[in-house]
């Protein structure tokens, strides 16, 4: 895991993907795997670092960097329009967030 979060880091994002998918596989139940996954596999798969944070979230819905990154993945593939950033508050953002998540689920 740690390994995985240094390739990640660093920038390998292919090796920091294989590894942390790796983890991933061999532990369904944390919500920080299922996120640092998501980042090393977003560049070359947003829609399956989509579901990666989406999956942070279903474990840990308080997890405000899965919800930020879910909603930014789903404006850049054009599924949902707006900015990040746009709400008053950090409250606002993170409630922001986690509607776009939760429409995804919905439709």
């Amino acid at each position: 895991y740690v390994a995985g979060l240094l390739e990640l880091r660093s920038g390998e994002m292919a090796s920091a993907a294989e590894r942390l998918g790796r983890v991933a596989a061999m532990d369904a139940s944390d919500p920080y795997v299922a996120y640092f996954h998501g980042q090393a596999i977003e560049p070359q798969s947003p829609e399956r670092a989509l579901a990666e944070y989406e999956r942070a979230l279903a474990l840990d819905p308080a997890q405000r960097s899965a919800a930020y990154r879910a909603a930014s993945v789903l404006r850049r593939l054009g599924r949902i329009d707006g900015k990040p950033g746009n709400a008053d508050s950090s409250e606002d953002q993170q409630q922001e967030e986690h509607a776009v998540v939760a429409r995804r689920h919905e439709g």
